[in-house]
């Protein structure tokens, strides 16, 4: 005669503990066993920590590269900035894409560290730097092109928020660097360095993005963001809805089909 499946035992427990009177089943009260430690990995995914000799200070740099890569094939690189925030739900997606958007290589750019407060702390500090501007066009974009299949004429820079002031800082000033820019909600009002003072749109020019959340403040976030946009020749689009904390995943995916449409066919 064959066992009950588990899922009718479950069932009958789960009845049987909702019966006026009757005893909890006796596993309800054990103490649940502790979860097993460990890292969560992210299949072909690897990360490098170094410190820069440019501003003496430790990053980490992750990278996924796309499911069933061909070896022989180069692929574009997606960078995102705040690498400890945004790095997972982008490789994720970008990783694992099939026929709706280019697949490519995501590279995540942040801190050796799992406290939410350092991260914060760094980011206001020093992403809007010419140290860290540097770090990223000096140190971790040539290592990434020289230890990965890269096709340099296809690659796209990321950033939300400070890291979308950087994103434009490094478009302002350098360009070439990168093929395509996209600035989510870009904290324009903490250029404290002048970093787009007197910024002039490239030419010849580049691909340019930028978002904001419907629900974000309108003179602080919208109206500058909006203003860059129109003066670099860019796209600026309004994400109902959405605050500036909300707005993170969703300016993601709209980042991802902007920088990696799918292939022609």
């Amino acid at each position: 005669m064959g066992s009950t499946p588990r899922p009718v035992v479950a069932a009958l427990v789960l009845a049987v503990s909702l019966v006026p009177g009757s005893a909890p089943p006796a596993a309800a009260a054990e103490t649940p066993a502790p979860a097993a430690d460990g890292p969560v990995s992210l299949p072909r995914s690897t990360q490098h920590d170094f410190t820069s000799p440019i501003d003496g200070h430790p990053y980490r740099v992750c990278v996924a590269t796309p499911f069933g890569a061909d070896p022989a094939r180069a692929y574009p690189v997606f960078y995102v900035l705040d690498g400890n925030w945004y790095f997972l739900p982008t490789a994720d997606n970008v990783t694992e894409s099939g026929k709706t958007i280019t697949q490519a290589i995501v590279v995540g750019l942040g801190y050796p560290t799992y406290d939410n407060r350092e991260v914060a702390r760094r980011r206001m500090g020093e992403l809007a730097s010419d140290e860290f501007e540097r770090v990223l066009l000096e140190e971790v974009k040539p290592w990434v092109e020289a230890h990965f299949h890269v096709d340099r004429a296809h690659q796209t820079l990321y950033g939300k928020s400070m890291g979308g002031l950087a994103t434009l800082a490094v478009l302002a000033r350098h360009p070439e660097a990168f093929q395509t820019y996209v600035a989510a909600s870009p904290a324009l009002r903490m250029d404290k360095n002048g970093l787009l003072k007197d910024a002039q749109p490239p030419t010849p020019p580049v691909r340019l993005l930028i978002t904001v959340g419907g629900l974000e403040s309108k003179g602080y976030m919208q109206d500058p963001a909006e203003a860059f946009a129109k003066k670099f020749g860019g796209t600026f689009y309004v994400i109902a809805g959405e605050t500036h904390v909300s707005v993170s995943l969703a300016s993601l995916g709209r980042a991802i089909n902007f920088a990696l449409p799918p292939p022609a066919k």
